[in-house]
């Protein structure tokens, strides 16, 4: 991986959702650590690139994951309102995108 290239990182957030997601046999330790890891390195593919649309909605993925395998009902909620908004983030960027502003 190459430091500051946000395309790195993206496909490394990719990676990471890709094994969660498929990966049925992954410890529940193995998957908090992939999530992590793909969470950090989406958010660092979009602070590398602000542009990146899909970096946001990876780490929106990634953060349900993740609330999905939480125990504490309030965490869970704040990870899903925090997906909720990325999202928000992710839509509002590929609209100013089509529009060209």
């Amino acid at each position: 991986m190459r430091p500051g290239n946000g395309l790195s990182y993206e496909q490394l957030a990719v990676s990471c959702w890709e094994r969660v997601f498929r990966d049925r046999h992954l410890t529940a330790a193995q998957h908090a650590d992939y999530v992590a890891r793909g969470i950090e390195a989406a958010a660092t593919a979009f602070e590398l690139d602000a542009g990146c649309g899909n970096a946001l909605i990876l780490e929106s993925l990634l953060l349900r994951m993740q609330a999905a395998a939480e125990a504490n009902l309030e965490k869970r909620q704040q990870l899903l309102e925090e997906a909720d908004s990325l999202h928000h983030s992710a839509q509002v960027l590929a609209r100013r995108k089509i529009s060209g502003l």
